[in-house]
């Protein structure tokens, strides 16, 4: 859509406005344009300019610029979840950035993102590959998320008032609803970055700023790789029981009581992590 400058008035350019004698008038030439008229044309073309202002203010938003480094690291990222790239697998720079059309600098600095995300690693005079987690390491990381967000959701209750743990709540539901539908949609990848986000939004209520680094740079990682292998072979029976889970841990936590809220998210997360070594098992068996 193409949007015109606001219209010219017959009066301006060749002819100028006498603010004191309030005419307009040509060089040379007074006319015999009323003052009060004048006065008039200004402000209503001053008021018309303002509207079209306020209309186009309610209409546009501001353009996010995302750095090339953050939509290189997402590429990889999305290829590592949806198994385009599989565990062990060897990424070359240079043929990272041939396919995506870029230098080899945002390649390498989206690499050192997802190294401190846990989901890549650079061995010495060998090159960078998808980390592989052992079966022991899963369940390792599924203690450790387990730790986290037990502590997440004690300090959130004790910092939290009714108020803002129903806001919590809310958020969590809308999330939900987005993880089911994209669920029925198909949208494996889509469902991924919403479990992430909907475990980050417990974490975040904690209030906790050492604990959201944390999780971010490891309980999320460990999230994010274990998924990429329980959603490997998806299907509507593995998302049905995927979504009930969370709708039942939001159940509880609606009802805020502190002891059940603990033991329900431990039970949750623990619960992820036997289907993650179950599957990683049954992965490596083939």
């Amino acid at each position: 859509m193409q949007f015109q400058p606001p219209r010219t008035p017959a009066w301006w350019g060749s002819r100028s406005y006498d603010r004191i004698s309030g005419l307009g008038r040509s060089a040379g030439q007074v006319t015999s344009q009323p003052a009060a008229h004048c006065d008039r044309h200004v402000w209503h073309h001053r008021l018309a300019v303002s509207e079209e202002t306020v209309a186009l203010e309610h209409t546009f938003r501001k353009l996010r610029q995302t750095p090339l480094r953050d939509r290189v690291s997402e590429v990889i990222r999305d290829a590592i979840l949806t198994g385009k790239v599989a565990p062990g697998d060897k990424l070359a720079e240079q043929e990272l950035a041939d396919q995506l059309g870029v230098s080899r600098v945002p390649v390498r600095e989206a690499i050192r993102i997802l190294e401190q995300q846990g989901l890549l690693v650079t061995r010495p005079r060998s090159g960078t590959y998808v980390v592989r987690l052992t079966p022991d390491e899963l369940q390792d990381g599924s203690h450790l998320r387990a730790a986290m967000e037990d502590l997440a959701v004690t300090q959130a209750f004790e910092r939290l008032d009714s108020g803002q743990w129903d806001d919590l709540c809310r958020d969590l539901r809308d999330l939900l609803a987005a993880m089911r539908e994209s669920a029925e949609q198909g949208g494996w990848i889509r469902v991924i970055k919403l479990d992430a986000e909907w475990h980050t939004r417990i974490v975040d209520a904690a209030q906790n700023r050492l604990l959201l680094h944390a999780w971010r740079n490891l309980g999320l990682p460990i999230r994010l790789m274990a998924l990429c292998r329980v959603l490997g072979i998806p299907s509507e029976a593995d998302f049905a029981r995927y979504i009930g889970e969370h709708d039942a841990l939001l159940t509880v936590l609606a009802q805020r009581d502190l002891s059940t809220c603990r033991e329900a998210v431990r039970r949750h997360v623990l619960l992820d992590g036997g289907e993650e070594i179950r599957f990683d098992r049954k992965a490596n068996q083939r």
